[in-house]
């Protein structure tokens, strides 16, 4: 019509989940993936750095989103509680705040932060931008069951690929514990596939090919990640199922039959025997045997000494003794961590444990508080969680590096904390168990929209 105008509202360009580049690089590269840049300044800490600027940019490019109203586009009080005694507790470090080292211990606990920003974004996100950021991560899962299947069963050497500039890494390392958890991940999602009924097929070989790649390994952490995330998969997907057909009854009939030959297959690897022997304290002479009770014994040593040297000082034990000071050393347990293959640790392999030491009782009382809740929300959602790969990924993935936190060192490495602490969030944005998921009908909508896995690229293109 002559004389009027159409306002055409300029629509948002879907993208990604805030963060979910950087998640990526480091579940396809792991260890050597954290180390690709050039020191001090690498590609993790570039792509987060560019997420927040697209987070404020973007606000005013296309204006103010308006987070969903039945979504969190924050985390809960406890964690902001968490987040606030870190940086106050970092702060209060007078003695080395703002030099180098300052800087290595804290930044770990800094990238807790990633919660507010994926939280924030996810709220905020369309259909298409969820489907785009599940295609990234399964590109990088994908990318990783490859290269290290293909090193592992291939039995190459790190010495035949070239090092990273400036880190005496070797391009395709593998680390075996935070290498088995992101292959728990790949293994909990392919399951749960399966379960639902998609791409049968390619998805049982991608199942085997992961499990016999991930049993390779030696880490019994990475054991502990592997069963806690399988378990969570079959959880949530039975959880997802329709209650008034039959596939819950024939989850409930095969549980114990897989169970069984799970864990009689599992008994006969190198990661199953050194757990059998941590936790039954056998003695057959066996070199696995030997080798995991020889750690286990050094990490307890290493524990309550740093508990001890904490709780040495009355105010030492109730905010810890702050970020910046090798407590190892001044613990004296540096014997019963380094070694001819490590040196220079600042971690007593348990992250409560360094949490105890640098922050103390109330940093790890906030800690566990935290990670409770989040183990909590989970349970509560587990329909939910079931019936959305991407808020399925995201339990998965925090369960997964549960056990290998514990037991090493990598939520004090950006491999670890970036994808923990970014899964955290996307999980905070749950309120309560949806009825429409919880009854199954949930899992019949995503199995009508999930991507799909093709021979050529499994799980990475969305329909």
């Amino acid at each position: 019509m002559e004389g009027t105008q159409v306002a055409v509202a300029k629509e948002r360009p879907s993208r990604t989940i805030l963060g979910a580049l950087a998640v990526a690089v480091l579940l396809g590269g792991t260890r050597w993936g954290s180390y690709i840049g050039s020191p001090p300044l690498f590609i993790a800490d570039v792509l987060i750095a560019l997420a927040v600027m697209d987070a404020v940019l973007g606000q005013k490019v296309h204006g103010r989103q308006t987070p969903s109203a039945k979504m969190r586009s924050g985390p809960p009080v406890v964690f902001i509680a968490f987040f606030s005694y870190l940086l106050l507790r970092a702060m209060l470090s007078t003695e080395y705040v703002f030099t180098f080292v300052w800087l290595r211990d804290y930044v770990p606990f800094l990238y807790s932060g990633l919660a507010f920003l994926s939280a924030w974004s996810l709220a905020r996100a369309n259909g298409p931008s969820r489907a785009k950021t599940m295609k990234l991560i399964w590109a990088a899962l994908i990318f990783h069951l490859l290269w290290t299947s293909t090193v592992r069963l291939g039995g190459l050497a790190e010495s035949a690929f070239p090092q990273l500039p400036g880190s005496g890494v070797n391009l395709f390392s593998v680390r075996p514990d935070i290498d088995m958890a992101v292959l728990s991940v790949t293994a909990a999602l392919l399951l749960r596939r399966l379960i639902l009924g998609e791409n049968k097929f390619w998805g049982a070989v991608a199942l085997a090919l992961t499990l016999v790649t991930t049993l390779g390994f030696h880490s019994r952490a990475g054991l502990m990640s592997l069963a806690l995330a399988l378990l969570a998969a079959y959880v949530v997907s039975y959880a997802s199922a329709p209650k008034d057909g039959n596939k819950r009854v024939l989850m409930v009939l095969a549980f114990p039959v897989i169970l069984a030959v799970g864990v009689a297959a599992i008994a006969q690897t190198t990661p199953g025997e050194r757990l059998i022997a941590s936790v039954f304290n056998t003695h057959t002479g066996g070199e696995n045997e030997l080798n995991a009770q020889g750690t286990e014994r050094a990490r307890q040593f290493a524990w309550s000494g740093v508990a001890d040297w904490t709780f040495e000082n009355d105010l030492r034990g109730v905010f810890g003794s702050g970020f910046g000071n090798n407590f190892l050393e001044e613990a004296g347990v540096l014997a019963y961590l380094e070694g001819t293959t490590y040196d220079n640790v600042r971690s007593p392999h348990n992250w409560l444990v360094g949490v105890l030491a640098r922050t103390g009782v109330v940093g790890v009382a906030l800690a566990l508080v935290v990670l409770a809740s989040v183990v909590r929300l989970v349970a509560r959602n587990r329909g939910r969680v079931g019936g959305d790969e991407l808020m399925s990924t995201a339990s998965f993935i925090f369960l997964a590096t549960l056990p290998i936190a514990m037991f090493g060192v990598v939520l004090e490495a950006p491999f670890g904390a970036i994808p923990f602490w970014w899964a955290v969030g996307i999980l905070h944005t749950m309120r309560g168990a949806s009825p429409e998921v919880s009854s199954g009908l949930g899992s019949r909508i995503v199995r009508a929209k999930a991507p799909h896995l093709s021979a050529r690229h499994l799980g990475s293109s969305a329909k």
